[in-house]
């Protein structure tokens, strides 16, 4: 098709450009020195990452249910997983968000706040939505588990970045790096960074890049190629002495399913995750449960579904 060879064209004329430095919070210079050969060498890590499922939707209210995955990795090999499940609910009352945290028996277990006009969780001048409030609150008990796995010469790792921003997230990673007592990694499969003319970071470091395995020393956010035939780079966003600690995940991250990627996430990943399956038994049940007291809220959130069908 003639436009689509236009395009081709038109793209790849555009992006014909050269970046000398990575935007993060901090300026990041793009120099072929920073990058740091990777050597696979097992060690001791924690998995942890979280998957949620919504039952009941408005932009003033949020019914979730959360798993909570943390798995031990020693030479490659899981020595211990434990899975935790929960649900929060997320309120708007006037300007502030109450979120608590319920045990499957019931049982409170934490309550929080936050404004609801959080800049972290805003888009514009809107209001924050109930939705993202309950993913926020996630991240806290994913920073807080963390925090309670800290052993000695444990390498932490958060499957997202470590970035922290509002008092409730901020508190929780203080804690964190105080507990820590080894290396402490948040490994993101997606990175939105941009350089100084707008290209994608990971992609002007793969243009850069040395052959193997290895790693780019950005201070608190690097970036890693962890297995030598693997073509993904990742960000890794760490606190501590990363020395060492990439060789750890090197080591783990050779399965041929997702090669360069480490097993720890992959199964994290798979343990942590709510299925449609599950969504959907969890909002049938929900909603017969309530017997149709949100029936306005349901309908309104349902909507979209409705048009989906079409």
């Amino acid at each position: 098709m003639p436009a689509f060879d236009k395009l081709v064209s038109f793209v790849s004329s555009q992006l014909e450009r050269s970046s000398s430095t990575i935007q993060s919070q901090e300026v990041i210079p793009l120099d072929q020195t920073l990058f740091r050969p990777v050597v696979p060498l097992s060690g001791a890590l924690v998995f942890v990452d979280g998957g949620n499922a919504e039952m009941l939707s408005g932009p003033h209210v949020s019914v979730q249910f959360v798993r909570l995955y943390t798995g031990w990795c020693v030479d490659n090999k899981c020595v211990r997983r434990l899975v935790d499940e929960f649900f929060m609910t997320v309120v708007l009352k006037e300007k502030v968000f109450e979120v608590s945290l319920f045990a499957l028996d019931g049982r409170v277990l934490y309550c929080w706040s936050i404004d609801a006009f959080e800049p972290n969780l805003c888009v514009g001048n809107r209001m924050a939505q109930a939705r993202a409030v309950a993913g926020y609150f996630r991240a806290v008990l994913e920073f807080e588990r963390l925090a309670q796995a800290a052993a000695k010469d444990v390498i932490l790792v958060r499957d997202g970045d470590l970035e922290a921003q509002g008092e409730p997230l901020v508190r929780a990673k203080e804690l964190l790096v105080q507990n820590a007592q080894g290396p402490i990694f948040g490994l993101a499969k997606t990175s939105a960074l941009c350089t100084d003319v707008g290209d994608s970071a990971l992609v002007a470091l793969r243009s850069r890049a040395p052959s193997g395995a290895w790693w780019y020393d950005g201070g608190k956010v690097c970036f890693a190629k962890l297995h030598a035939n693997s073509k993904y780079v990742f960000r890794c966003d760490v606190e501590g002495n990363p020395e060492g600690a990439f060789a750890a995940l090197a080591s783990n991250s050779t399965d041929p399913a997702f090669l360069g990627y480490p097993y720890g996430l992959v199964e994290a990943d798979k343990l942590a995750q709510v299925t449609n399956e599950e969504r959907a038994q969890l909002r049938l049940r929900f909603a017969l449960e309530s017997k149709g007291k949100f029936a306005d809220v349901l309908a309104a959130a349902d909507a979209h579904d409705v048009l989906n069908l079409f």
